[in-house]
């Protein structure tokens, strides 16, 4: 029994599991039979590889990791190229913005300056507008009472003569009368009654001259 050869373990390792079959089997062209001890011995051999080991491990792990990386920063640059054309876009619109918008303001605090300006002038034309309407109504007398029988063509040969008996010694002159004519009636008046005459005076201290005359002697027409 000791004389007898102890035969190897021929069963493959993990790493051998992996191996291509041309790996298993050698090829019988190089001289190697698949029965006898010296054949088993050196398919044995041949099978056998070294396993892989924690530095292997850490550099596949590490080139994984280097791939990862570099792909993950690849597509952040990317992303972050397109943000920032984004934004650069957007400042951009953003600041042709705030210039129309202060150029609005400008033009508004402008356009606001002249409207006040204006108003202003319209508040002094309306005031001399009403001092002037004023002034031209100062030498208005209405004449109340004088028939309808009066016709136009005579109205102010008739009103010069009514004056010249309120003022006798006042001039023609000083008498002078602009204009003459009778007043619109409202919707209530009287048919009856004759329509006011309004006479415009060249002079207002005739007007007020005639006025006391007319309270301290009323005419009759």
């Amino acid at each position: 029994m000791g004389g007898t050869k102890k035969r190897r373990d021929t069963t493959p390792s993990v790493a051998t599991l992996f191996r291509g079959k041309e790996d298993r089997r050698p090829s019988l062209s190089q001289g190697h039979t698949e029965t006898g001890s010296d054949s088993d011995e050196y398919e044995t051999t041949e099978c056998q590889t070294t396993p892989l080991t924690k530095e292997d491990l850490k550099k596949m792990l590490r080139e994984t990791s280097d791939d990862i990386k570099a792909y993950t920063t690849a597509a952040l640059e990317k992303q972050i190229a397109s943000l920032k054309d984004d934004i650069e876009a957007l400042a951009s619109r953003t600041s042709r913005a705030e210039t129309q918008i202060t150029e609005t303001q400008t033009t508004a605090k402008t356009h606001t300056r002249d409207i006040e300006a204006l108003q202003e002038k319209i508040l002094y034309l309306e005031d001399g507008l009403e001092d002037l309407n004023n002034r031209s109504r100062r030498q208005n007398i209405r004449i109340r009472g004088l028939p309808e029988s009066v016709l136009p063509e005579t109205l102010l040969p008739t009103i010069r003569a009514i004056f010249h008996s309120l003022l006798p010694d006042t001039s023609e002159q000083e008498l002078y009368i602009e204009r003459a004519h009778r007043a619109l009636h409202p919707p209530t008046f009287n048919m009856n009654a004759p329509r006011d005459i309004i006479t415009k005076l060249q002079y207002f201290p005739i007007k007020e001259r005639l006025m006391k005359a007319t309270r301290d002697n009323p005419p009759t027409y």
